[in-house]
């Protein structure tokens, strides 16, 4: 009885594992239709402004490493670093704190160090200083903004100009000079819309994602 017990488990687990692998095929389709319609909308364009008319900066910050904790209490938020991006494995909170630099789900983010010019985006706290928050200037450029520097070529420029500092790093002035194609407000209010739902989709994906993560991770725990 135990062994047939434990072979249902086992292939729970692994229906587990293929829901996962399942929703992350569909978030890297999701990913590739976007960069599609980008192409085909940034090609109606005859006209390029550098990037920085376009967007602000923020950077986050970095409290000291006696404040961090490991499970998350009241009065802490979630202190997100670029490596929470594809790991769990080191979850980290902070004290509430108006030095903090908040970012939502939705905000656009960036690799300053190590893999810099990254786009990210999904998880909601206070970001360190590892990661810059990408604001654009006009709502109704975000997802296109989000788009334009998601392209493997930009971020392969990004990339190259941070190592040209002491410390490999992005600054403002690694964006000058990255022009992006200018769309009319008409065209952009359009593009904002479908890709908004779009991005709305991929996040209740990748929530899912999560969840299944934690069931698996539930089921080890408890029986092996």
């Amino acid at each position: 009885m135990g062994s047939v017990y434990n072979i249902l488990i086992v292939n729970t687990i692994g229906s587990v594992d293929d829901l996962i692998e399942k929703k992350q095929e569909i978030i890297l389709k999701i990913k590739e239709y976007r960069r599609i319609k980008f192409m085909k909308y940034a090609s109606l364009s005859n006209l390029e402004e550098d990037i920085l008319e376009h967007i602000e900066l923020e950077n986050g910050s970095q409290p000291p490493k006696e404040q961090h904790v490991y499970e998350l209490m009241p009065g802490y938020v979630r202190f997100v670093q670029n490596r929470d991006y594809s790991s769990d494995v080191h979850l980290t909170y902070i004290p509430i704190s108006k030095r903090n630099h908040l970012c939502s789900i939705s905000d656009i983010m960036m690799d300053k160090y190590g893999d810099a010019g990254a786009i990210r985006y999904g998880i909601v706290g206070a970001f360190n200083v590892a990661l810059f928050k990408i604001i654009p200037k006009n709502f109704y450029e975000i997802e296109y903004i989000r788009d334009f520097l998601s392209q493997k070529k930009i971020k392969d420029l990004l990339y190259l100009s941070s190592q040209a500092s002491t410390r490999p790093s992005l600054n403002e002035k690694t964006f000058i000079g990255i022009k992006m194609p200018l769309l009319s407000k008409d065209i952009l209010f359009k593009y904002q819309e479908s890709m908004e739902n779009i991005l709305n989709i991929e996040l209740k994906i990748k929530n899912e994602i999560e969840k299944l993560k934690q069931i698996k991770q539930h089921l080890l725990n408890k029986y092996f």
